[in-house]
């Protein structure tokens, strides 16, 4: 089912509204009311066009391998387990998303197991390398490139820190710096290295107001009661 038909399902013969379809789909709000303006058509209006994948060599042998293997017996059919050794032993690498007790097996033997930590068990997360807090699979690309950034700031950290350290060496057996200036430098090259790595906080932001869309403005609010403030009731005289 497409997108399309989705939005309007959910819509006109589940009844959700505009915010609960942007939450549960991560449209936004001004896509879904225009979708739901338009009539219905058969086909999509815009197509992405087919584009080449890292993964095409492979897509042939992967298919066969499953092919073949739903034409065997049951009792010779291989799992998971056994097909994942078996693409490991000719030179691929594998990696595998799961969310259940049955996928933890599969998880250990990938090179790279990611767990669906929203709505994943703990045998899962414990199991796979990555666990991730939500169970949306379009953030595997996200999460790919924000694993090569980390991996270049601890690169460029490292670098950092050895000529840093070599440097001072340098100039403290040349007598260029004093024991209050070494420990101001060391000091400064802390701050440059956290601030440095404090720059993957910032990644991931553009995909925020997917997950958390903001309330639909154009359904009517009912004004908060007010409560009356309370009144203080008189002390009674005591004889």
């Amino acid at each position: 089912m497409s997108m399309y038909a989705k939005v309007r399902r959910m819509h006109f013969r589940e009844k959700a509204s505009i915010s609960e379809i942007a939450r549960k789909t991560s449209l936004s709000r001004n896509t879904i009311k225009k979708w739901l303006k338009e009539p219905e058509r058969s086909e999509l209006k815009y197509t992405r066009p087919p584009s080449e994948t890292k993964l095409d060599p492979y897509l042939e042998e992967l298919r066969q391998a499953i092919t073949t293997d739903a034409h065997r017996p049951k009792r010779d059919r291989r799992t998971l387990l056994v097909l994942f050794r078996q693409i490991k032993a000719k030179g691929y690498r594998v990696a595998v998303v799961g969310d259940g007790v049955n996928d933890a097996p599969a998880l250990a033997a990938g090179d790279l197991g990611i767990a669906m930590g929203a709505a994943g068990s703990e045998v899962a997360i414990h199991s796979a390398t990555i666990a991730l807090m939500n169970n949306d699979l379009r953030r595997l690309p996200f999460l790919v490139r924000l694993s090569r950034q980390t991996r270049s700031v601890i690169n460029q950290n490292f670098l950092f820190g050895i000529l840093f350290v070599i440097g001072g060496l340098i100039l403290a057996a040349m007598k260029f710096i004093n024991p209050i200036t070494a420990a101001v430098l060391h000091v400064f090259g802390s701050l440059i290295v956290v601030f440095n790595s404090a720059r993957l906080v910032r990644q991931g932001e553009e995909l925020e107001p997917h997950l958390a869309p903001l309330p639909d403005s154009s359904a009517p609010t009912a004004p908060a009661a007010s409560t009356p403030a309370p009144q203080l009731a008189p002390k009674p005289m005591t004889a």
